[in-house]
């Protein structure tokens, strides 16, 4: 069995001891003797639909670096994870990320720098992962405000 929290990866073996239709399907599982849980992220992420803008970090790119059009899929304090109709750059490049947000009524545009920890092809482009990097305090307050506040 292997499972997801939102933060922790879990996985155990057990044995099925009964299954059961209704009052729906359901199975009755052996204790398991042993469960191996692995940190995936710090912090919780909520999903979302919002535009945003990614370009490669000036360093990655000394020249004009033009954006391109993301959609933001989801968020937390230390990432985030974009849908982009082009594979951006290789794994461990730095990118900025930018997106505007109303923050307890007024409008907030949040510029933030990141570094790609995956990149996968999707149906309608690429889901890319970004660990967000050298926050300031005004960055995860405004984050903080956004994951919390949002109706789930």
């Amino acid at each position: 069995m292997r499972g997801f929290t939102g933060q922790h990866e879990f996985s155990f073996l057990s044995r099925v001891l009964q299954t059961f239709e209704k009052p729906f399907a359901y199975a009755l599982l052996l204790y398991p003797k042993q469960v191996d849980a692995r940190l995936v992220r710090h912090t919780m992420r909520i999903k979302t639909s919002m535009p945003a803008t990614v370009s490669l970090a000036r360093d990655e790119n000394p020249g004009a670096t033009p954006s391109t059009e993301v959609t933001l899929i989801d968020i937390s304090v230390s990432g985030a994870m974009i849908r982009s109709p082009d594979a951006l750059t290789a794994i461990g490049s730095g990118v900025n990320l930018s997106f505007a947000l109303d923050f307890d009524g007024s409008p907030v545009q949040l510029a933030l720098t990141a570094t790609i920890s995956h990149s996968a092809s999707a149906q309608d482009g690429y889901c890319i992962g970004l660990a967000f990097k050298a926050l300031t305090q005004n960055d995860k307050l405004v984050l903080h405000y956004m994951t919390q506040s949002r109706p789930a």
